[in-house]
């Protein structure tokens, strides 16, 4: 019996290891920063993570951002 993955099957697997990893590596963040500093650099990382994984068609688009050339 041949067992394939699917693309569904493979995002929960990086999730489930993304979610495992989050313990230790906030553990491990704790011990070397305080919790404000840590929480800066989890929001930051997120950020950029988003703002290049979400495609742009999905931006908002202001209304002051319109009249610019």
């Amino acid at each position: 019996m041949k067992i394939r993955l699917t693309r569904t099957d493979l995002l929960v697997l990086c999730e489930v290891v993304i979610w495992a990893a989050g313990a230790s590596v906030m553990k491990y963040g704790l011990r070397e920063i305080g919790p404000l500093a840590f929480a800066t650099v989890r929001f930051l990382a997120s950020a950029v993570l988003m703002v290049i994984w979400v495609p742009s068609s999905f931006w908002v688009a202001w209304p002051w951002s319109a009249s610019r050339p």
